[in-house]
């Protein structure tokens, strides 16, 4: 359900052989998951459409897959999904912060702070994560920014406050930031 033109960021060379597109409304069926180990669910999916067909990513998550879900949540179409909260604390005075995960390695805070100055792209909220996630990034307040389930079903969750980890920073150059893509990759083969 992302941008289909040949400049979109899911059709940047590291993807390649790597990341397929389903639509979401034809081909979102159990048996096109299958050969599947991982769902990314991004941005600007349609959650309601989602919602009314939960049980299809319920289903591939307790058969062991790996569901990337960067959507900013206003619904429960994975189960136990936190909602996404928008920051009270003002943009310039609120920080996204970087753990020593290795979807972190080789990021620098900068880098998802700013893009060319300019504060706020990757930092407006946050979600409160499952009891045993394990945080990736969190914020100057401590807000779980986005973290990894590994408890709560069969397959494993990656879910952020509506941040694209695979995308974000990809048309930037000597932006660090855009290495979580790959950390990404290297994250879901080492699962």
């Amino acid at each position: 359900s992302w941008n289909k033109d040949k400049d979109a960021l899911y059709n940047q060379i590291v993807y390649q052989n790597v990341v397929e597109e389903l639509d979401i409304y034809t081909e979102l069926k159990s048996s096109k998951l299958k050969p599947f180990c991982a769902l990314i669910i991004p941005m600007a999916v349609d959650q309601i459409w989602l919602y009314r067909n939960k049980e299809l990513l319920e289903e591939f998550l307790e058969k062991g897959g790996v569901i990337f879900d960067f959507a900013a949540s206003f619904c429960e179409y994975l189960p136990n999904l936190p909602l996404y909260i928008q920051s009270a604390v003002p943009i310039r005075q609120r920080e996204v912060k970087i753990t020593s995960h290795s979807i972190c390695n080789g990021v620098r805070e900068y880098d998802i702070n700013y893009r060319h100055g300019v504060k706020g792209f990757f930092n407006r909220g946050f979600i409160k994560a499952p009891k045993n996630a394990d945080i990736i990034l969190k914020d100057s307040e401590c807000e779980c920014v986005a973290y990894i389930d590994k408890s709560s079903f069969n397959g494993i969750l990656l879910s952020t406050a509506g941040a694209d980890l695979m995308t974000f920073g990809m048309t930037l150059e000597n932006d660090t930031s855009r290495r979580m893509g790959l950390n990404c990759l290297i994250w879901l083969e080492n699962e």
